[in-house]
């Protein structure tokens, strides 16, 4: 049934005695090091794609957390600490919700004045900090690998809840006064008047900011779903598309910022407020003052409630442990064919050193955020096929030109040229192809080289122009942000709808054409991902910047914010399994075959409908349990990691008792252990087994 605890606790490993996890992450990682730094300048000005990729799935959210801290914190944090903290740290995603219980503590003890909060974070940060060290030396790290979907998907399906509780109350808050709202207008360093509304029509004026702001929020929860699914649209160019889907969020931050400030009076001549509608409430960079220098306020912290800080301290260690785990674990897929190992326990401490910079700084502390590392590493793996395809073309045009070559220089009489209509006039080689579809199913892009220039009516209404027959050349696109799917181009297609119209008249079309299959056939590069340091460095430089530019950051309507939160928890559902079971049961059953086929639901073949439902409500249940504690335990509710990382014992002694083995396996499979191998696959033969499998 069960595993043994001594199975769980990994006694016999021997990563379990005093740094030995950390000497070997130390020596799978050092051979690397260069080579992280070097390889990345073969890819050239490729290597921004990423970086601004990520870039902007990291200030978004930063500017988001920093706006509902300023909130939580009545200003003693803001949008300016968390990019800083993103600058310094990387990818980051502030704990806002226990920094928020930390504030309220204060709030509520008589005898501590605000003066003490962020010094006594501080304290909690040393000591979270502490607490990752020593779990990276005594090897808590390697129990990475017993995080199952379960723990993971319920962590996840949180996080989702609490960003659209967030942009729900942040949306309520928009229909109340600005003093009411808005206790952190009086930010330091904040000039504007936060009774913004001290006027004879002081209710209309609240009531046209929260209808304002509701059109604001629908519009940028409507279009940022739009623009995500922009790889599947039927119009515009795929380059188009591909835009869109990787940069149309921040495109419609910014579309929806400029529209909010179309609003200039109510059409009887009144000119409505620059307050309407709010907007992000941030200091500039010069302006904040009061915590660069918390460290040398925090020898003022009383004994006790430094003390009291290693409560807080622990739970946020093992929300790091959790979080950060969990991040490099979907960072670094086996589908992806990483080559360069995993450094849990030395990641573990080089976030403890970042987190104590921080806690110094009094900034909240940097953590790896769970939707950006996957996303990053996905760019990264489709910036190396692009990139490798792009030489495998290169390689195939000079092939191809030094055989031309050599056939012209010793006259080889078996190099046939196909022989072209009279009437057909010659251009230079130029690889273009010009289609247009009377059918959205047609092609969307291709490169079809053949004749030097034939324009003719085609079958079904389609017109062909094709230029230089020299064989089919086009690259295999990503339909997914990962950039994996490889698929024919529609290239081929349309030379094949082009050899069945003319072959009758023009045999040398079809013998040009039947010359270049081979090439047409060529396997895409196999999955890989560009392992390197520097698109991270890049990004982590642009958030930089953006701290001289927050200014610009304080122009975005609060009521965006709110949308892009709402948005984020949206589209955090989309591939969850948690998500999929809980709509199972309000799906026709006569629909089931086409999930299965589809591969959105494979467990369907081997669990039984009541089990499926006996597990996804028991898992539900555990799920609103950690809400109401995040919500209404007040306080109590910092320890809301606990719960989460106690799924794991769960998952391993007691659901066995409850629900097959086998169903389990395929519900929330259990995972080997592979983390202390120099690969990231463990075992050589996983590695060959994946290999094969991938091919």
């Amino acid at each position: 049934m069960g595993r043994s605890w001594k199975d769980l606790l990994g006694w016999d490993d021997p990563r379990a005695r005093p740094f030995g996890e950390l000497v070997l992450d130390v020596k799978n990682r050092f051979p690397y090091y260069l080579d992280d730094w070097r390889s990345a300048w073969k890819y050239g000005i490729r290597i921004l794609a990423p970086a601004t990729y990520v870039f902007f799935t990291s200030i978004l959210p930063a500017v988001s957390f920093g706006e509902q801290l300023a909130q939580n914190t009545e200003g003693e944090l803001t949008a300016v600490h968390v990019v800083f903290a993103g600058a310094l740290g990387g990818i980051i995603q502030p704990i806002v919700t226990i920094i928020s219980f930390q504030f309220t503590f204060v709030e509520q003890r008589s005898d501590l004045d605000r003066s003490m909060f962020l010094p006594w974070v501080a304290w909690t940060g040393i000591f979270a900090a502490i607490f990752l060290i020593l779990m990276s030396i005594f090897g808590i790290c390697r129990f990475i690998y017993r995080f199952t979907r379960l723990s993971g998907e319920t962590f996840g399906m949180l996080i989702a809840v609490l960003f659209l509780q967030q942009a729900v109350v942040g949306m309520i808050s928009e229909f109340r006064r600005a003093s009411e709202y808005a206790r952190a207008g009086g930010i330091r360093g904040d000039t504007r008047d936060p009774d913004v509304f001290r006027r004879e029509d002081e209710d209309l004026a609240i009531m046209t900011n929260g209808l304002w702001a509701l059109f604001l929020f629908a519009g940028m929860v409507s279009t940022s779903l739009m623009v995500d699914k922009a790889r599947d649209w039927r119009f515009g160019t795929l380059l188009f598309r591909r835009l869109m889907a990787d940069y149309g969020v921040p495109f419609m931050v910014v579309v929806w910022t400029g529209l909010s400030y179309s609003l200039q009076s109510d059409g009887n001549g009144r000119h409505v407020p620059s307050t309407i509608p709010r907007r992000v409430t941030t200091p500039l960079l010069w302006q904040v003052t009061y915590t660069w220098r918390v460290a040398e306020r925090m020898g003022d912290i009383p004994g006790p409630l430094i003390a009291a800080a290693l409560v807080p301290g622990i739970i946020i260690a093992i929300l790091f442990w959790f979080d950060h785990g969990v991040s490099i674990k979907l960072g670094m897929p086996k589908e992806l064919n990483l080559q360069k190992p995993a450094a849990y326990a030395w990641d573990q401490i080089v976030l403890s050193i970042t987190m104590v910079i921080t806690a110094l700084l009094g900034c909240p502390f940097p953590n790896a955020a769970i939707p950006q590392c996957p996303m990053h590493t996905n760019a990264l793996a489709t910036m190396r096929m692009l990139t490798e395809m792009d030489e495998r073309r290169q390689a195939r045009k000079e092939a191809r030109a030094k055989r031309r070559l050599t056939a012209s220089g010793h006259g080889i009489s078996g190099a046939r040229t196909p022989q072209l209509p009279s009437n057909i006039k010659r251009y230079p080689p130029n690889p273009v192809v010009e289609i247009e579809a009377s059918s959205p199913r047609d092609s969307e892009d291709g490169a079809v080289n053949g004749l030097d220039h034939v324009h003719g009516g085609m079958p079904n209404g389609t017109a062909v122009t094709v230029n230089n027959f020299d064989g089919v050349e086009a690259g295999a696109h990503s339909k997914d942000n990962a950039g994996l799917n490889h698929r024919k181009t529609p290239g081929s297609a349309v030379k094949d709808v082009f050899v069945r119209h003319f072959a009758a008249k023009h045999p040398a079309i079809e013998d040009a054409a039947d010359s270049d299959d081979e090439e047409e056939e060529e396997e895409p590069p196999p999955p890989g991902v560009a392992e390197q340091r520097l698109s991270n460095l890049i990004q982590s430089m642009m958030l930089a910047i953006c701290l001289v530019l927050m200014h610009v950051i304080q122009l975005i309507p609060t009521p965006v914010i709110w949308g892009y939160f709402a948005y984020m928890a949206i589209t955090s559902f989309d591939g969850m399994q948690f998500w999929d079971r809980m709509m199972l049961v309000f799906t026709d059953r006569k629909y089931y075959p086409a999930l299965v086929a589809r591969g959105n639901a494979d467990y369907l073949k081997t669990v039984p409908y009541p089990t499926i439902v006996l597990f996804t409500a028991l898992q539900f249940g555990w799920l609103t349990g950690l809400w109401a504690l995040v919500t209404w335990a007040g306080v109590g509710g910092v320890a809301f990691p606990a719960p989460v990382v106690a799924l794991i014992p769960i998952r391993a002694y007691i659901l066995p008792y409850i629900f097959k083995e086998e169903h389990l396996e395929a519900l929330d499979p259990l995972e080997k252990d592979h983390t202390h191998k120099s690969s990231p696959y463990g075992q050589e033969e996983d590695k060959q087994r994946h290999v094969e499998e991938v091919a």
